[in-house]
């Protein structure tokens, strides 16, 4: 076992916040299949994905200024991640 496994969370990053266009997270898990959801500050879901690999990439666009929360869940971990649309 590595030591990984203890740990609850996911060491994933977000940037750049506050961001305009696109965010990047990476630290996402390379073996497990990461589902993301992004809601608004009100608590809506506003987008999920189902993504594998370490890296993904979002267009924000078609979101409004405003924060925003993603939470990542990978294999029985769980992080939330705030950030803020330009």
């Amino acid at each position: 076992a590595t030591k990984n496994d203890l740990s609850n969370t996911i060491n994933a990053r977000l940037y750049p916040n506050p961001a305009k266009d696109v965010i990047t997270i990476n630290g996402l898990s390379a073996s497990a299949t990461t589902t993301l959801s992004l809601y608004n500050i009100s608590g809506k879901l506003m987008h999920q994905s189902t993504v594998t690999g370490e890296n993904y990439t979002y267009n924000l666009q078609k979101l409004a200024a405003g924060s925003y929360y993603i939470t990542i869940q990978s294999d029985k971990k769980i992080t939330t991640l705030k950030f803020v649309k330009e």
